[in-house]
């Protein structure tokens, strides 16, 4: 019975890896994820070598999988609806449907430079006739953001969770706003509105947008650019891990390179987008 009870927690463990993936990563590849769990339950127990739980044990996986599963896809499908009606509200950009999400914080970092810093990046990405994605706040290195671009004529949509709205105190003028639930779907929909990532300076939370949308190219659940902004060598100490990772085998020379890095906007923006 307790090799029927691991294997019983092994089936429940693949089915909510598999929810995590559907509804956070929204693509087909994700959703398929669950018909291979369909009989996984059901092997299991056949296999486990204890044929006196046998008909109880693949009925308990069977009756675990549908619960779950059923309210995974329930719950998938209205994320995807979700994202299709943000995409499909959100306004045009004036030159071209093009979108990049930056990644910043709600803290302006020492000094002015940063804020210097994430300016300059917002006004040469509406320069280049794209709309900004961003965490839709008004302070720190997010309010800097949004207004460098407003001012510039630009189209700047914000994302930001109920929870935040008040902390981070949202941005009340920008092009539009999306008051979501969570924190993952922040970064879903930020994704899903978005052709390109580049990541400013930061703390904790910009690594934490930054590093799920780059595990999400490296799963190939889309093939977007994602660039980091290394002003005055801010990220180099990070960079130099991602090559160690390289060299100990925990990363690949191809999935090292989903993550480009330039001291410059003009540069990193002509390395996510050449042409």
């Amino acid at each position: 019975m307790a090799l029927c009870l691991k294997v019983r927690d092994d089936l429940i463990a693949v089915i909510a890896l598999n929810l995590h993936d559907a509804v956070l990563g929204g693509t087909a590849r994700a959703a398929q994820a669950f018909e291979r769990t369909r009989n996984v339950g059901e092997r299991a127990f056949r296999n486990s070598g204890d044929d006196r739980h046998g008909a109880r044990s693949a009925a308990l996986a069977k009756n675990t999988h549908d619960a779950v599963v059923g309210y995974a896809r329930c719950a998938f499908l209205l994320h995807c609806d979700a994202l299709r009606q943000a995409r499909s509200s959100a306004p045009p950009n004036a030159v071209r449907d093009m979108r990049i999400a930056i990644f910043c914080g709600a803290r302006s970092g020492t000094g002015d430079r940063y804020a210097e810093i994430a300016s300059a990046a917002a006004r040469a990405i509406i320069l280049r006739g794209a709309g900004i994605v961003y965490g839709g706040g008004r302070v720190g290195l997010m309010g800097v953001v949004a207004d460098a671009a407003l001012q510039a004529g630009g189209e700047v949509i914000g994302v930001i969770p109920h929870a935040l709205a008040g902390e981070e105190i949202a941005h009340g003028g920008i092009t539009q706003l999306h008051v979501v639930d969570s924190m993952h779907e922040r970064k879903a929909l930020m994704a899903e509105l978005s052709d390109g990532f580049v990541a400013l300076p930061g703390g904790f939370g910009t690594m934490d947008e930054f590093c799920e949308i780059v595990t999400w190219a490296q799963l190939r659940i889309h093939a977007k650019p994602v660039g980091l902004l290394n002003a005055g060598g801010y990220y180099d100490e990070l960079l130099a891990l991602f090559d160690k990772m390289v060299r100990e085998g925990f990363v690949t020379p191809r999935n090292r390179g989903l993550v480009l890095s330039a001291a410059s906007i003009d540069a990193l923006l002509g390395a996510m987008f050449p042409g």
